[in-house]
């Protein structure tokens, strides 16, 4: 969570983030160290940097390529939406 924080901050780049993130999410994150939501939030942005560029053409959004200020919302729309259902799944 502290490097997609240092993304949304703007303190990483995209390029950082995905060089920080992505192999460490699939190589060193243990398959049963996630819960569910855990594993759909944090597998969605890694997915989503496979579709992302720093300018993608036109054919490439067709397919729905986005660019890396696009990329950052939908982290911090998906990072809000995540963890209001944590703190919607918390006991009162």
């Amino acid at each position: 969570m502290k490097m997609i924080e240092r993304l949304i901050s703007g303190e990483w780049s995209v390029s950082k983030f995905d060089n920080e993130y992505y192999d460490f999410y699939l190589e060193e994150v243990p398959d049963k160290a996630l819960s569910d939501e855990d594993s759909q939030f944090f597998g969605l942005v890694q997915e989503k940097l496979d579709w992302t560029d720093a300018a993608p053409d036109p054919e490439s959004r067709s397919y729905g390529w986005m660019n890396h200020n696009e990329f950052i919302q939908l982290v911090q729309q998906q990072r809000d939406l995540y963890c209001n259902e944590l703190r919607n799944q918390q006991p009162s």
